[in-house]
């Protein structure tokens, strides 16, 4: 494992911890690492775009976590072909 801004020494120190997990523990190492990279890409997308992140914004996060892109752009084309219900057009 090659960790290009990290020194050999300390590359070595983190495959030792790793390889001294249980496989719960590096598992649950992958899923805290992952809700971190997805904290940190919501992040960038708000900067961009400036506060609360839309259902278009929503879409690129799915793209950027590299979900399957058919998923994504069907996903994007019923968007614009559904009109969401608001509570004032409900009829009861």
């Amino acid at each position: 494992m090659t960790i290009s801004d990290t020194s050999p020494a300390a590359a070595r120190v983190l495959l030792e911890g790793y390889r001294a997990m249980s496989p719960q523990q590096r598992l649950n190492r992958v899923l805290e690492l992952n809700r971190l990279l997805d904290e940190v890409i919501e992040g960038v997308i708000r900067s961009q775009h400036e506060g609360e992140l839309s259902e278009d914004d929503l879409l690129r996060l799915s793209a950027l976590r590299r979900l399957d892109a058919e998923l994504v752009e069907r996903a994007m084309a019923a968007r614009t072909r559904i009109r969401p219900i608001h509570n004032s057009d409900a009829t009861e």
